[in-house]
């Protein structure tokens, strides 16, 4: 079974969506740092490991087609052709504690997707890492690389930043669907080191891709020194890797690979333009991690949206957050953009393992409501949560591309997410060391339609 574009409300929803993992929160900007964007959020490399973490506004809503039920079952574990994926859903569906690059030095680094439609691929948005120092979340600098070290687990780039040959190319059909070697239209960036960090590419001889096929885009540094001179290409991170690893996308669809090896724990960051107009890929770049906001007591957190397009009727909805302390109920209120009840229940804490942001990774939690609730189309509402005083949830924006040319549906595009730390008035997300009451981070959540 295979993700399919929908048109709802002239909205088209993909089904498609989306090294160095990192921790501290900004955003691509000029004045963000060399090559490095600002990041959000990064989990250094263990030096010794090859390829580990950091090894090196428009509108529309973002929706998945209903039908697709079940668990996936990996793509390491065998054939995923009969592959139920999850349900239908609308809001975010994305998670992420940090971002994670991968060096594209001596080894190839992989995105695998399926088309979402019959067209050829016009252009290209990817996050490019170019930074050369040597330790580059360090308070103390330690000099660049080539000149001052060499190429480590800690080092995100080095000299020029190589020659990106990027690539569209076929999948294997095999049971772990890797890359071949046929390229079906490629580009190459000999400027990996210059700004801005998310590249947009265009395909001299753009590929005709096949709605519903497999396909990778692949980089190779063809650089002649490409241990001296080469980039890293980022990715969402989770600290705890998961089956699926998003659930609202098959793992078939969407994955990280370092060579031939998964990256259990990666989710792409891509846009794809194609000839069509359709848009395609995984928009969220940044995770404000490091600015997690309280749960407790009068301070609450809220996704507020308005609906795009057609009416959606929604059945449950789920969120990813941590249990910092207490063992009291995760309070969960649907309601109209004048604050009037939809309805209000709760989540048990036990669904949230107890643990602070800084060590353990966040859990997805699911409210059934009592009956189907209908989301009407041009209407706002206000998904809020709460906990009692003697409990502390958190909760943390994760940015969309909106600002570096991503456009939905590669993000949710119908709201932002909120916090109100003393019950008086309700802010934007914090990004981390940067700037305040932003609008462009979202809540970890998504309703299942």
């Amino acid at each position: 079974m295979t993700w399919r574009p929908i048109v709802a409300g002239g909205v088209l929803a993909l089904a498609a969506c989306r090294s160095a993992a990192r921790i501290d929160g900004g955003s691509p900007a000029a004045d963000a740092g060399p090559g490095d964007a600002g990041h959000g959020d990064e989990v250094p490399l263990d030096a010794g490991r090859d390829g580990g973490p950091d090894a090196g506004g428009a509108d529309g809503g973002r929706e998945r087609d209903a039908g697709l039920g079940g668990r996936d079952a990996g793509e390491d574990a065998g054939d995923a052709g009969d592959d139920a994926g999850p349900g239908g859903f609308y809001g975010m569906g994305i998670g992420a504690d940090a971002l994670d690059n991968q060096q594209v030095a001596d080894v190839d680094v992989d995105f695998r997707f399926r088309a979402a439609a019959s067209s050829a691929v016009e252009s290209l948005i990817w996050y490019d890492i170019y930074d050369p120092y040597c330790t580059p979340h360090a308070s103390t600098d330690a000099g660049t690389c080539p000149q001052d070290c060499g190429k480590s687990g800690a080092v995100y780039a080095c000299g020029t930043g190589g020659v990106m040959h990027i690539c569209l190319v076929t999948d294997d059909g095999s049971a772990s669907h890797l890359a071949t070697t046929t390229e079906l239209g490629c580009v190459d960036d000999t400027t990996p080191s210059a700004r801005p960090a998310l590249h947009e590419e265009t395909f001299p001889s753009p590929p005709l891709l096949t709605a519903g096929q497999l396909y990778h885009l692949h980089w190779h540094n063809s650089d002649p020194s490409p241990l001296v001179n080469f980039t890293s290409v980022d990715a969402l991170w989770v600290r705890q890797a998961t089956v699926p690893r998003q659930p609202t996308v098959p793992d078939v669809d969407l994955a990280v690979f370092r060579g031939t090896t998964l990256r259990p724990a990666d989710t792409p960051i891509f846009q794809l333009g194609y000839a069509d107009g359709t848009v395609q890929g995984q928009g969220y770049m940044e995770v404000w991690i490091g600015a997690p906001a309280a749960i407790s007591g009068a301070a609450q957190v809220r996704e507020q949206f308005t609906v795009s397009g057609a009416d959606r009727t929604v059945r449950t909805v789920a969120v990813r957050l941590n249990r910092a302390s207490g063992s009291s109920a995760l309070g969960v209120r649907l309601e109209t953009g004048a604050g009037t009840a939809i309805e209000q229940g709760s989540i048990l804490a036990g669904a949230i393992p107890l643990g602070d942001v800084a060590a353990q990774s966040p859990t997805w939690a699911t409210y059934t409501f009592t009956t189907p609730r209908l989301l009407a189309g041009g209407q706002t509402y206000h998904l809020v949560l709460s906990a009692p005083a003697d409990t502390v949830y958190q909760a943390y924006g994760v940015e969309r591309g909106n600002g570096y040319g991503f456009v939905p549906p590669t993000f949710f595009g119908d709201g932002d997410g909120q916090f109100d730390p003393d019950g008086g008035v309700w802010l934007g997300f914090t990004q981390p060391g940067g700037r305040l009451d932003n609008a462009n981070a979202d809540v970890q959540f998504y309703f299942g339609t």
